[in-house]
């Protein structure tokens, strides 16, 4: 059963815990040596291997095609899929009512698709290692409220960067342009939605993990690829599960 998520967050940067077990210190080394802070990776078409060499692990120069995966077979991943994956939501709640009053706050507009799966699942946690925000989620220390994710995101990232003032800066929201985090690792690793911008047409996915991992995905292609180990780097492991964690219904 997961534990429920305090306010406290773990240093961003550090790999989480499932990292670990495949994604060493070498990572980190191997991006030092290279020069590395971002990898900008077009999943699922393709994606880096990892092999432990005798000082931990490195990029393979190998490139797989994933051809087995949603996108590649040409449709896009829709919500009632993860029913297969995750089991039938429990929560499913009204989207329009679930996102109205943020949206129009923050004079925003999210991707359907997360909002859709947001609302049908609630707030709650991914394979006890990724907990997922709500808009009306509660809040406080034992909260999982999605404003108060952003918060956290942006004091945390603000503080990162003025330690290490050489490092290659994301903007966070509320910084104009800024990514919105969704998600966090149990060991206080973010995932955001990236808005669209002059590069970039539509919304994409980024997972900071130590390094920066930008993927051209809609936010269900990205889930269903991640949940089924599909990525080049370890976002969930394990059978795939959703517990939820709250209510919904908080302002």
């Amino acid at each position: 059963m997961a534990e429920r998520p305090s306010d406290s967050l773990s240093t961003p940067g550090r790999p989480s815990p499932f990292v670990r077990k495949r994604l060493p210190h070498g990572h980190r080394r191997f991006r030092k040596a290279a020069g590395i802070d971002q990898l900008e990776i077009r999943e699922p078409q393709t994606r880096k291997l990892w092999q432990q060499g005798a000082t931990g692990w490195t990029a393979r120069p190998k490139i797989v095609l994933l051809a087995d995966t949603s996108t590649c077979k040409g449709h896009q991943v829709r919500n009632f899929q993860f029913r297969e994956l995750l089991g039938a939501p429990l929560v499913n709640g009204d989207t329009a009512a679930d996102w109205e009053a943020i949206e129009r706050t923050n004079h925003i507009t999210l991707p359907v698709d997360y909002k859709e799966f947001v609302s049908a699942y609630g707030p709650g946690c991914i394979n006890d290692q990724i907990y997922l925000f709500h808009p009306r989620a509660e809040r406080g220390d034992h909260g999982l409220h999605l404003e108060s994710l952003w918060e956290q995101a942006s004091l945390s990232h603000a503080e990162l960067t003025q330690s290490d003032p050489h490092s290659r800066r994301h903007p966070i929201y509320p910084e104009e342009g800024g990514y919105f985090a969704i998600a966090r690792s149990i060991s206080g690793n973010h995932i955001f939605l990236v808005p669209p911008g002059e590069n970039r047409k539509q919304w994409q996915v980024a997972v900071e993990m130590g390094a920066w991992f930008i993927f051209e995905m809609t936010f269900a292609d990205f889930l269903w690829a991640a949940l089924r180990e599909e990525l080049h780097i370890p976002v969930i492991q394990g059978y795939p599960s959703f517990e939820q964690i709250g209510g919904i219904g908080f302002e």
